[in-house]
């Protein structure tokens, strides 16, 4: 029996190599889908982030100077698109209460008289005399705010805005 010199049998069979090829292989692409699926949410968390904060600028400084009546606006915050919708709230209020009287009739009647009669003095009629009638109007404010790949961030709010009829 003869043996082989130890220096023919050092090193890796064949085999050997191509199993440590296919796990490096394995490992490879594993490690490769991991890296894509971190890197796609970190865009997805920096756009809705981008979104969050022209969200939270339009309701917290925008929206009075923005929304005054019913209808719908849009525009651009820093590159990311935005709309905003206002509708109105029809709400069923009761009447308001007569107005009391403390003084006595002739009391108030000398008031308006004398109120007439400084107005016609000034050269206004009785009717620009009025203060005007105003009114205050509920409306439903929806922000949409365009969140990159992803749904649009949507935040909903109310606000009373003043309607001054003359």
């Amino acid at each position: 029996m003869s043996r082989a010199p130890r220096a023919a049998r050092a090193g890796f069979t064949l085999i050997e190599t191509l199993v440590a090829l296919v796990v490096f292989s394995v490992v490879a692409v594993v490690a490769e889908r991991g890296i894509v699926s971190v890197r796609l949410g970190l865009e997805r968390t920096r756009d809705t982030l981008a979104a969050e904060q022209v969200a939270r600028s339009l309701v917290e400084t925008d929206l009075d100077r923005l929304v005054r009546a019913p209808g719908e606006q849009s525009g651009e915050t820093n590159g990311v698109g935005w709309t905003i919708l206002a509708e109105p709230i029809d709400l069923p209020l009761p009447p308001a209460p007569p107005p009391t009287r403390t003084p006595t009739a002739q009391q108030t009647d000398a008031q308006a008289l004398a109120g007439a009669a400084q107005g016609a003095a000034n050269g206004q009629s009785p009717a620009q005399q009025q203060q005007p009638d105003i009114q205050w109007r509920l409306l439903k404010v929806t922000v949409s705010v365009q969140n990159g790949r992803a749904r649009p961030l949507r935040v909903q709010t109310l606000r009373v805005v003043k309607d001054v009829s003359q």
